[in-house]
């Protein structure tokens, strides 16, 4: 059986109401702080995710050619041969890379997935050392997020053996 991922407008607007409903619940101060900062949050994080798989893959030796955040309405950017998609819903992104040689092409794909995780995890801890406060627990939602739904995606899709069902 094969894991459904959301529609790409919902899932954010369910990020919020669960982020409302727990500060809520909480009695966070700030909750409409957070709330009202959680979907600009939401797509930065998304940015800094696509751009550490961009940056990864470089580090691998891959020709990257797009790097699209966001969905929606598209703003189209060229930056040096890097082709450049920016969306206005924070919902999802990608990174179109090609490995421009065959050996070593097990690590350049490595660097290139780990790079979004590896990008979370630093703005993660960065911003639990430089910005604590509601806007920061906003942040860290947004980071912890995508993690669990990057990871969930990959759990979705990976491939069974031969006779399950």
């Amino acid at each position: 059986m094969q894991a459904k991922r959301s529609d790409p407008v919902v899932q954010p607007l369910i990020e919020v109401g669960v982020l409302a409903i727990v500060g809520l619940w909480a009695d966070w101060p700030a909750v409409g702080w957070m709330v009202a900062a959680y979907l600009p949050i939401r797509w930065l994080s998304v940015a800094a995710h696509e751009l550490g798989h961009a940056l990864g893959a470089m580090l691998g030796g891959m020709y990257v050619w797009t790097v699209s955040i966001g969905v929606g309405g598209q703003l189209g950017l060229k930056i040096g041969n890097v082709h450049v998609k920016l969306g206005w819903w924070p919902s999802s992104g990608f990174v179109a890379a090609l490995a421009t040689q065959l050996p070593g092409y097990r690590r350049s794909r490595l660097l290139h997935l780990a790079g979004g995780a590896t990008a979370n995890l630093l703005v993660l801890l960065g911003v639990l050392i430089v910005w604590p406060g509601p806007i920061g627990w906003a942040i860290v939602a947004a980071q912890i997020w995508l993690l669990i739904s990057a990871l969930a995606f990959v759990e979705g899709n990976s491939r069974t053996s031969p006779g399950s069902g």
